[in-house]
């Protein structure tokens, strides 16, 4: 398994652009993606955050993990790393203090990369939204 930062995330237009992107049912080079599924989280809610923090030059983080063909994870495995994956990008916010979309893109050969976006910032209970950069320097895409 491999993953990655993406450098994406600035803009006005980018939270809708993004989700388009990781939803589409062809990829970059126009190839049809064989499966495309959300496994995680709401487009909905993904997009009600990111598109409304003006206050912020970055609206969204983007993260992809990928498997090889050969490494064919089960669904639960990739649920397990999700798992893994919120419990390191969210560490000491509760469960509703942030907002993730994971979008699951299977090949005919196998191979999987799973997406997962993540508007920049915390919600605490007070309402109060504080920024939020889940990707640390020295990870930078």
């Amino acid at each position: 398994m491999l993953w990655k930062f993406a450098k994406h995330g600035i803009g006005e237009h980018s939270p809708k652009r993004a989700v388009k992107y990781v939803l589409n049912k062809r990829g970059r080079n126009g190839q049809l993606r064989h499966g495309v599924r959300i496994v995680a989280g709401s487009a909905r809610e993904f997009l009600g955050i990111a598109s409304n923090l003006r206050h912020l030059k970055h609206k969204y983080k983007s993260f992809v993990m990928s498997w090889a063909d050969e490494e064919g994870p089960s669904l639960m495995e990739i649920q397990e790393e999700i798992t893994r994956w919120e419990e390191v990008a969210f560490a000491g916010l509760e469960k509703g203090a942030y907002s993730y979309l994971a979008v699951l893109h299977e090949s005919e050969t196998g191979g999987h990369d799973l997406h997962i976006l993540t508007p920049r910032c915390a919600i605490l209970p007070n309402g109060r939204i504080l920024s939020l950069n889940i990707c640390p320097a020295r990870m930078q895409a």
